[in-house]
């Protein structure tokens, strides 16, 4: 679960020969998302949520653009 943008947000972990990709939804909109997020229902687990997401992956495929490298 990674809650923050939308109550029930969940994040898909995906093992690949690239390593491992997070499938995020709105966690991220894009590589280079704003740290606010104006809709976002809880501000400080969005911030939780995207730790947990970069911590967790290699590569992130956010909601609205291309895939990027986490770390």
């Amino acid at each position: 679960k990674t809650p923050g943008h939308s109550y029930d947000g969940l994040t898909l972990l995906v093992k690949t020969s690239e390593g491992v990709v997070a499938i995020c939804g709105d966690v991220f909109w894009k590589k280079n998302s704003p740290e606010d997020d104006a809709y976002a229902t809880d501000k400080e687990k969005l911030k939780e949520s995207r730790k947990t997401v970069l911590a967790s992956a290699d590569w992130v495929i956010p909601g609205h653009a291309g895939m990027f490298k986490a770390k």
